[in-house]
């Protein structure tokens, strides 16, 4: 299931913007789409993870499954109905956009009802795995393909195979797992607060997602400019740039699958500092690159590495609360992480248009790696005991580095 979904999430993330660049409808339409996908992290995540917390997290992703599949299916009538308008890309790039953010902070809230903590690195690793190997291993070359075939085809086709999601969510929550029910009458509004609260009360899941929100706005930027470069300037062919993004995603699929294993023998500071540099790597790439086979070295050489990031810090940031709040502070921990996300791209957007793309990669560059540098992500020293919604534990425990 999160095989399909990740492929069809990863395919039209690629393939609007590309299509966008066919359509002819102006490079700022382009950010404006990539703002389009972010948008709803920023806004929707923390109520999310306040259901994710009271409901049934298998029903959850059913529902989720069931709107992306009829969300591209309207897509495809309205481009059909009217080609080349700007707004029948922004449709499904906040449906995508939405069921991402949902489906994201759902299944990892769910590792932690199904893994027991030993695991729970390996488990995560596994994970990104998959969400890589379709995600940004095979999507790219899909969504690049996907351009040469009518629009209203081509999201037809993404809403028919995102459908077969819709019946592979099997199973029921464990009774006592996942959601809290022992207070159900709280208000979606005080239930969101805890998720924050949590992490502010954390230097270290502070410090972490201000890194990790700096990144995702310095690789939004990135991206909302990187498309158009690499056809632009590179003269690279969608087709081509799909390729290119495929390769990345090798790098990242063979780091993904040795992240769990590698961590254990490097530890969890020099993991999360091996894991910056890659990232920080994937976005100085567009910077020296002056050719496609040159920016796809370096970027493949920083996918490798990216992995052991995020892995690592998703399980710190796992071990850190009970599974009752998992929901709310993984989505807390996104809103802060990725919320910049769209004004990255609406910055990046804005700034191309006067000033060289170079210039904008360089920017994005150097903010992210200063934000790595200043956050210190792999550093976690003392953190609070977890905590549950109605007992504040203020007590602090050493975590080895």
């Amino acid at each position: 299931m999160a095989g399909i979904t990740n492929l069809v999430d990863g395919s039209t993330r690629i393939y609007l913007p590309l299509l966008a660049i066919a359509w002819e409808v102006g490079q700022a339409a382009v950010a404006w789409i990539f703002f389009a996908a972010l948008l709803p992290w920023a806004v929707g995540s923390l109520f999310a993870g306040a259901m994710i917390d009271r409901a049934d997290r298998f029903a959850i992703l059913r529902v989720v499954n069931l709107t992306r599949a009829a969300g591209l299916g309207v897509a495809a009538m309205a481009a059909f109905l009217f080609p080349g308008q700007l707004a029948v890309l922004l449709g499904p790039a906040v449906v995508i956009g939405t069921v991402d953010m949902i489906g994201d902070i759902c299944a990892q809230s769910m590792v932690t009802d199904l893994v027991e903590e030993p695991a729970r690195t390996a488990a995560y690793g596994k994970m990104a795995s998959v969400q890589t190997v379709f995600g940004v291993l095979a999507a790219p070359a899909i969504g690049g393909l996907l351009v040469a075939a009518p629009a209203w085809l081509a999201l037809s086709t993404l809403g028919i195979a995102s459908s077969f999601a819709v019946f592979l969510v099997q199973g029921r929550a464990a009774p006592g797992a996942g959601p809290a029910r022992e207070h159900p009458f709280s208000s979606i509004l005080t239930d969101t607060k805890v998720g924050l609260k949590t992490i502010l009360h954390s230097s270290w899941l502070g410090r972490t997602a201000a890194a990790v929100g700096v990144m995702n706005l310095a690789s939004s930027a990135t991206m909302a400019v990187l498309v158009v470069y690499m056809s632009r300037s590179l003269g690279a062919s969608a087709t081509e740039t799909g390729i290119l993004l495929s390769a990345i995603g090798i790098g990242s699929s063979v780091g993904s699958l040795g992240a769990g294993r590698l961590s254990a023998y490097l530890g969890f500071r020099a993991a999360v500092m091996i894991g910056a540099l890659g990232i920080a790597s994937g976005l100085v790439s567009p910077v020296i690159g002056t050719s496609m086979i040159q920016l796809g070295i370096v970027s493949v050489l920083g996918g490798l590495l990216a992995p052991l990031f995020g892995v690592n810090v998703i399980s710190m940031r796992q071990r850190m609360v009970t599974p009752d709040l998992a929901g709310r502070v993984n989505a807390s921990f996104q809103l802060l992480g990725t919320g910049a996300a769209p004004l990255g791209a609406l910055i990046a957007g804005t700034l191309s248009a006067v000033v060289a793309d170079k210039a904008v990669f360089a920017a994005s560059a150097s903010l992210a790696i200063t934000a790595l540098v200043v956050c210190r992500p792999w550093s976690v020293g003392l953190r609070p005991r977890p905590a549950t919604r109605y007992q504040d534990d203020r007590q602090e425990q050493e975590v080895p580095n």
